[in-house]
């Protein structure tokens, strides 16, 4: 039986009351040594052990700190060298004798592979950063292993220590060993490589000091059955947590990420060695562009943005790993194109004879099958029987052909190629949803991804926007559902108004995203999750893009993004620059979405009619069930549903896209966004001061019950004072500007000459009473009477500060 740990045998371990107490790093190897007669007993004699990465001697490169030491020579081990390895004491000696590192921890660890003598093959388990594990994952594994289990030297993660037979080895081919849940969350199962062992007993109840043999029954359980649990729970969980979805929770695993970016490099007609020297180089370097010119702008924009992370999966991972992959793949092309050779028919006897099967003639079979694409810098073969559509040379295609009955003596391919009424895209790719694009073009739209069910129910999501992002209000829902049903019935005409969905973390905001991804397709929905995304120069991934997602990426006070957005929003153009080749405009058919928990997140004016600002509700913040059960709703039927009911939807009277509704979130995004003698005026009106001196009242009454009158120049000078304590709110009017911008926002306000035997007649603004100013003031921005803009006079206004703003200058 292996040791466990328990609260009879805690006098001699360190206290595990907490379930993840961790023991101080910088015991580390006293540790050690104190565990000598327990820790992996059976193995302290085996040449398996080194040290943990860390000095090499006088005039040598210093080895990264997690890489094995060879206990005598002080140099780096090599995992397919047993001779680099020794003993556990030996280790422990080699660590000892160098001196103390802030920027090294001590260790010594193991090599893992076949097992001296036994046939067994050593392996380990890596339970990431268990603290932010949500279920009982790590208590199945604890005790459906129960083998040595230990702190990580990080010190928030899990390992466990086991030995597999062959035949389990062999069962694991094919089987990914890394599962992910978000980008820094994993278990990765290790059959091969270096692991530092610590010493640091797990988490309460584990197996501690002896090591078991797991049955090939106990690894698939892990891999194929908590695995695809333990995803689900923790995706869930973290994504209400990040105000996110079950659906962005991203699988950065080879499976999640990589395996997709290879699968369309080879689509795109690359060879394994070529996706191999792109993985390596990277899929948008300059290496690549060179020798695969057009390659990067013709992979879908799910595939640019997986591209850096796949790549990182490629460097890290085994070559047998990657040979998987590619084969995976291959075999599903392979499979593809077999069933495509099924539905071929019989070839006709000469070339001009064109009789083939359910009366379609062989050029119309070639035709529907494949198209002749160029304008790329490569001339392309695009084969069409299904998405994603693969992408061949000549050569390739001629190939694919042999096994194709010939016509005449010729190559059916070749035959096809010659032939003058072949299907031919002579400028390329090209995106088109309204269908009736140039000829000239390869369309990529394929229509919506679902299709409408007029039978189905989608009553999870439109309670979802009624009661979640409209507030409650009808009108409000109203709009947001005219706005999404347009993209559907008006593709080629775009409102010129975004929608902006403000709200916590975990309340759902990203979720409408998500609905439409489904419908519109993920290749046409481009996200970006930082400002310079929008703002950067190459942005090819525009052209395709039906729909544009900003995730918390905006900065309202960005005037270089603001010009931008403008642009992105309202312009049926957008000029698409891709790397070495001339920009060129092109339609632009996308919406756009912006979701944020910031307060300020879109700059609008007071006229403005580009932002829809609603405030995402939290009544179903954090409530993991409730997400699960509506994204098994979407997957189930409702998309379908909800595409038929946009589709069928009609604009009901008194809804028009370019006017959004004048909600309370709009209204707070018009104040935060006020600049120069706006804003001053609204503070001025919000303090109840009047500007400049005390003025001169009508009476001896309070600005709030009645008029006053206050030199034109000290209220000029009030606000340049103003200006001198806020950075980039503008440059100091003359007085006929000033007099003319602040009758604009008190339009009652009259300038009169009065004064006193001391100050002498002076030009004096006669100001209504402040009520009225400041009615006048909501109605120059156009705030609803049933907004209160002015609130207590213990709030503040919300936008002020005192005095540092960071938004960017003027010019």
């Amino acid at each position: 039986m292996p040791v466990m740990f328990d609260e009879a045998t805690s006098d001699c371990r360190p206290d595990q009351r907490d379930p993840l107490a961790l023991i101080d790093a910088d015991e580390d190897v006293r540790f050690l040594h104190s565990l000598g007669d327990t820790i992996l007993s059976d193995w302290r004699e085996k040449r398996i052990w080194a040290a943990r990465g860390g000095p090499v001697g006088p005039g040598r490169k210093p080895i990264p700190a997690r890489a094995p030491i060879n206990p005598r020579t002080g140099r780096l081990a090599h995992v397919d060298k047993p001779e680099t390895f020794g003993t556990y004491d030996e280790a422990v000696a080699r660590q000892a004798k160098w001196p103390d590192d802030e920027d090294r921890q001590p260790g010594v660890g193991i090599v893992l592979g076949p097992h001296e003598g036994d046939g067994l093959i050593r392996a380990a388990l890596d339970l990431d950063n268990v603290t932010s594990w949500k279920g009982e994952a790590l208590r199945e594994i604890i005790e459906r292993f129960n083998s040595h289990t230990e702190m990580s030297p990080s010190g928030t993660g899990v390992r466990v220590i086991f030995t597999i037979t062959q035949e389990t080895l062999d069962a694991l081919d094919g089987q990914g060993r890394t599962i992910s849940a978000g980008k820094h969350v994993e278990i990765a199962l290790k059959v091969k490589g270096f692991v530092t062992v610590t010493g640091q007993p797990g988490p309460k109840g584990s197996a501690y000091g002896v090591v078991n043999t797991m049955t090939t029954e106990d690894v698939l359980w892990l891999i194929e059955d908590l695995a695809p649990r333990w995803k689900a729970a923790q995706g869930a969980a973290d994504a209400a947590e990040a105000g996110d979805t079950p659906e962005r929770v991203k699988d950065r695993s080879g499976s999640g990420c990589g395996f997709p970016v290879v699968g369309a490099l080879l689509r795109e007609g690359l060879d394994a060695d070529d996706v191999a020297e792109v993985m390596a180089a990277g899929l948008d370097s300059p290496e690549v562009r060179k020798a695969h010119p057009g390659l990067w702008d013709a992979l879908d924009a799910s595939v640019q943005e997986d591209a850096e992370e796949a790549c990182e999966w490629w460097a890290r991972t085994d070559e047998r790993q990657r040979k998987r992959c590619i084969d995976k793949h291959l075999r599903e092309i392979e499979a593809r194109l077999q069933n495509l050779v099924e539905t071929f028919g019989d070839a006709p006897e000469k070339e001009d004879e064109e009789s083939g099967q359910d009366g379609e003639s062989f050029l119309e079979w070639m035709n529907r099958n494949f198209a002749w694409v160029g304008g790329s810098g490569q001339n392309k073969i695009a084969v069409l029987d299904r998405r994603p559509w693969l992408f061949w040379n000549e050569t390739t295609f001629t190939s694919f052909c042999k096994s194709l009955p010939k016509v005449g003596k010729k190559n059916a391919g070749n035959w096809w190629l010659e032939h003058p009424k072949r299907r031919t895209h002579k400028r390329g790719l090209g995106f088109d949803p309204t269908g009736e694009g140039d000829p000239d073009y390869l369309n990529v739209w394929g229509g919506w991804g679902v299709e409408p069910d007029p039978d189905g129910d989608c009553s999870m999501i439109l309670e979802y926007i009624y009661n979640i992002l409209a507030e409650g209000r009808q009108d409000y829902g109203d709009y947001i559902i005219s706005w999404l049903a347009d993209i559907v019935q008006n593709v080629e005409r775009k409102p010129g108004v975004a929608l902006v969905l403000r709200g916590l973390q975990g309340v759902g905001k990203d979720t409408l995203v998500q609905i439409m991804k489904p419908i519109i397709g993920a290749q046409h929905i481009v996200e970006f999750a930082k400002q310079e995304q929008i703002t950067a120069r190459f942005n090819a991934n525009l052209e395709r893009a039906l729909l544009v997602h900003g995730a918390e990426a905006f900065y309202a006070g960005s005037k270089s993004t603001y010009s931008t957005l403008k642009a992105l929003i309202t312009s049926d153009e957008v000029l698409i620059e891709r790397k070495g080749v001339d920009s060129y405009m092109a339609k632009s058919y996308f919406r756009a979405v912006f979701t944020s928990n910031e307060t300020w997140v879109v700059p609008v004016t007071r006229d403005q009619r580009r932002f829809a600002v609603f405030d995402v509700q939290s009544t179903r913040k954090d409530d993991t069930e409730y997400w699960e059960a509506f994204y098994d709703h979407i997957k189930n039927g409702g998309a379908a549903a909800f595409l038929h009911y946009l589709l069928t939807w009609e604009t009901p009277e008194g809804i028009n896209l370019k006017k959004p509704p004048r909600t309370v979130g709009l209204t707070e995004q018009k104040l935060l966004s006020l600049q120069g003698i706006e804003r001053w005026w609204r503070e001025v009106l919000f303090s109840a001061e009047v500007p400049g001196s005390e003025g001169f009242t009508d009476g001896e009454s309070p600005w709030e019950a009645s008029s006053v009158r206050v030199p034109c120049e000290e209220v000029r000078q009030s606000f340049e004072a103003w200006l001198r304590g806020h950075r980039h709110q503008g440059d100091p009017l003359d007085p006929r500007e000033f007099g003319k911008q602040l009758s604009q926002m008190c339009p009652t306000m009259r300038k009169v000459r009065g004064g006193t035997r001391k100050t002498g007649r002076v030009w004096q603004y006669a100001l209504p009473d402040l009520d009225t100013c400041r009615k006048q003031f909501a109605e120059f921005l156009r705030v609803p009477e049933e907004h209160d803009i002015w609130g207590s006079e213990d709030d503040g206004p919300d936008d002020g500060d005192d005095g540092d703003d960071d938004r960017e200058e003027e010019g």
